[in-house]
């Protein structure tokens, strides 16, 4: 072998073993895996700000993303809250309590999504029962104000379909037990897919309602249009708040028990009448514009 033979075969060893030098057999596209490249890999992402802000953006994203797909998610039938007290079912005739001859009566106008009704169902409405209505002096009797929802689309409408399903539900005797399910189980936001028809359908399975005399009820258009038909009928008389209180007619300012106690104890004979100003519906929610 000559000198020059011999050089080139030292250089070659030298370049094989310097790093950054030809590779070594097998070290190709199919050969041992790779080490990553400077400046890449979790360790970069480590020293970046710019990086570590883009990803903690992002978890955020998702986080919001994540919680608002659980909130819209329809209730299952297994989670359905029950009335912390049951309807006072013995003096229910449809969606009126107690005595036809009663000498007061209160027309009461809910929207099932408004949260105000709900407080004035689970904390007014039990001791209006009890001191005006099972003794006689006062009957009580709900009407639809279903307006929170996209009214442009009734079929995805959560307040006007609340409303017919309790409708349905009077139709087998079960108004005012379907109405405190629907007051228990209201959802965190208005629209949010709370009343969806599988919990609809979950309360009437709870008060044991027949389920083809209700699915029918459910899907008849005429049932849908005369829950409109009241609610329009509300909005035209200027009724445009929930829950709005009339007693014997007249509106009255708030919907607290004291406000509503006064104003049956001067509607009741041989009340002494009393200077007052005009009454108002309550602030609870109001009818959207147009």
């Amino acid at each position: 072998m000559n000198a020059a033979s011999r050089r080139e075969r030292r250089a070659a060893e030298r370049d094989r073993r310097r790093p950054g030098g030809p590779p070594a057999h097998g070290a190709g596209t199919g050969g041992a895996r790779r080490a990553a490249a400077p400046g890449t890999g979790l360790a970069a992402l480590v020293h970046s700000p710019i990086a570590l802000i883009t990803a903690a953006a992002v978890l955020v994203g998702v986080g919001l993303l994540a919680a608002n797909v659980l909130l819209s998610q329809p209730r299952a039938a297994a989670s359905i809250v029950a009335p912390a007290e049951p309807a006072p079912t013995d003096l229910a005739t449809g969606r009126a309590l107690g005595a036809a001859d009663a000498k007061v009566t209160l027309d009461v106008y809910v929207d099932f999504q408004c949260p105000n009704c709900a407080a004035y169902a689970q904390q007014v409405e039990p001791r209006l029962v009890n001191q005006y209505v099972r003794p006689g002096s006062a009957r009580m009797v709900i009407h639809d104000l279903a307006f929170l929802g996209p009214t442009s689309t009734p079929g995805s409408d959560e307040s006007v379909q609340a409303a017919l399903a309790a409708s349905c539900a009077e139709d087998q005797g079960r108004f005012w037990s379907y109405q405190e399910y629907l007051f228990a189980n209201q959802g965190p936001v208005e629209n949010g897919g709370t009343f969806s028809r599988s919990l609809l359908d979950g309360i009437a399975g709870r008060l044991g309602l027949d389920r083809t005399t209700f699915d029918a009820c459910m899907a008849d258009p005429a049932r849908t249009k005369a829950v409109q038909s009241e609610t329009q009928t509300a909005l035209a008389a200027g009724i445009d708040r929930t829950p709005t209180i009339l007693v014997n007619g007249k509106a009255v300012g708030s919907w607290d028990l004291q406000t509503i106690s006064n104003a049956i104890d001067a509607a009741l004979p041989g009340a002494t009448p009393a200077a007052s100003a005009p009454p108002s519906a309550s602030p609870s929610a109001s009818a959207p514009a147009g």
